[in-house]
């Protein structure tokens, strides 16, 4: 295998992305690549040993609002201040699920925030 593609549950992305690099496969993975920031300076020195690469996948990156959002602030250099509302529907599943943990999401702002 040349990529191994990781879509499993945020607080796992981690574990996966070492063991496909130690297994000499780059990797795809969704957002976010970690949880605790620092262990992205061990994947860091994983890539250089192993000669692999990791590349993220931020899909919200295509929503519309997004590069609306994006475009308006790229056409000026100034400092904004911005407060951003998001609403979303979940079912009561959400918070029994290891979406609902944010010590296994990494919590809003990894989930959506990124």
């Amino acid at each position: 295998m040349d990529y191994v593609s990781i879509c499993s549950p945020n607080y796992l992305h981690d574990s996966h992305i070492r063991l496909a690099l130690r297994n000499q496969c780059n990797v795809i993975c969704e957002k976010p690549l970690v949880l605790i920031h620092e262990h992205l300076d061990a994947l860091k020195t994983i890539e250089k040993e192993t000669g692999k690469t990791i590349n993220t996948i931020l899909q919200l990156r295509h929503h519309p609002v997004i590069k609306n959002l994006k475009e308006k602030f790229h056409k000026t250099n100034s400092i904004h201040k911005v407060k951003l509302n998001y609403i979303t529907p979940r079912g009561l599943w959400y918070n029994y699920s290891w979406k609902g943990d944010i010590s296994k999401s990494g919590g809003l702002a990894s989930n959506i925030g990124i």
